[in-house]
């Protein structure tokens, strides 16, 4: 590991434990309430409120759908000037084109245009939550999958920050690194195993957008499997919906609850290299994980 890499880990890490500590009964009455947002992705529209009355600090996104096939709902700021219109054009072509060069030439739109904050991977057996620092200004709820089709409508919900600030902090159980080892491939650094339900602070320290993305394998499953699986050795592992969160820029961190079912998964990401287009977990970016 790099030298620069070891560094951001450890500004990282000291970033994240600050975010650990217990509420102590001095501070516990000067907590103010999470400020919080129900968001429900059905299959034609995306039913959020228009939140207008929120303030800066940490956004709470409590995430369901009636879909059976899942959905994926992401937070989007865009950059001064960019219209809402093309820059879901070209994260469309991104997540649902398979010509890879559409893919990077849209992909360099995103990335210039956009701030990707996260989001969840949602399926009708429970909420995904996330939550996300906030400052004044407009964002943008967005139905990821809903972009397969470019004629879609109701797809996206504004949400306006005022004025303020709300000190609440959600507690963390764990910190996820999503870094790059000295030749630039990505990796995990997360625990071997979590809690059902455990509070994950997932830090974004590669130069690209990465996501966390949970999915389930058999019990056994080993890293060697999911790398012969990527190099086209072996059937797909998975034995189940996805779940997760979605990706982050560069630099960025999103607050996740893992509320996933008990049993042995690998956290991967799905993101293409901006270069090749080759996935993060082709790369390396996979860690095998038991939900206790």
């Amino acid at each position: 590991m790099s030298t620069t890499v070891l560094r951001r880990l450890v500004v990282a890490t000291v970033v994240a434990a600050a975010t650990v500590g217990a509420v102590t009964p001095a501070n516990a009455a000067a907590k103010q309430a999470p400020q919080h947002v129900s968001v429900t992705a059905q299959t034609d529209r995306l039913v959020a409120p228009a939140a207008a009355t929120l303030r800066p600090g940490v956004t709470t996104f409590e995430v369901s759908t009636p879909d059976f096939g899942g959905r994926e709902v992401g937070l989007i700021k865009l950059k001064p000037g960019v219209q809402l219109d093309n820059l879901l054009a070209n994260l469309g072509t991104v997540l649902h084109n398979e010509d890879l060069e559409a893919k990077k030439a849209a992909g360099a739109v995103v990335y210039r245009d956009s701030v990707l904050l996260g989001g969840a991977i949602v399926t009708p057996r429970a909420p995904q939550i996330f939550s996300q620092m906030l400052f004044e200004g407009t964002y943008y709820l967005v139905d990821y999958r809903s972009l397969a089709n470019p004629a879609a409508t109701n797809h996206y919900q504004k949400i306006t920050v005022g004025r303020g600030f709300n000190s609440y902090w959600p507690g963390v159980d764990h910190v996820v690194l999503q870094y790059q080892e000295s030749n630039g491939d990505p990796r995990f650094r997360a625990p071997a195993t979590i809690k059902s339900g455990a509070r994950l602070l997932i830090i974004n320290l590669t130069d690209q957008m990465a996501d966390s993305v949970f999915l389930p394998v058999a019990p056994g499953t080993t890293g060697e499997d999911i790398a012969k699986f990527f190099q086209g050795q072996s059937a797909p592992p998975f034995i189940g919906q996805p779940q997760g969160a979605l990706p982050a820029s560069a630099g960025y961190a999103v607050h996740y609850k893992a509320d996933l079912a008990p049993g042995r998964y690998v956290l991967l990401s799905f993101v293409g290299d901006r270069e090749t287009g080759y996935p993060g977990a082709a790369r390396g970016m996979y860690k095998i994980i038991d939900v206790v």
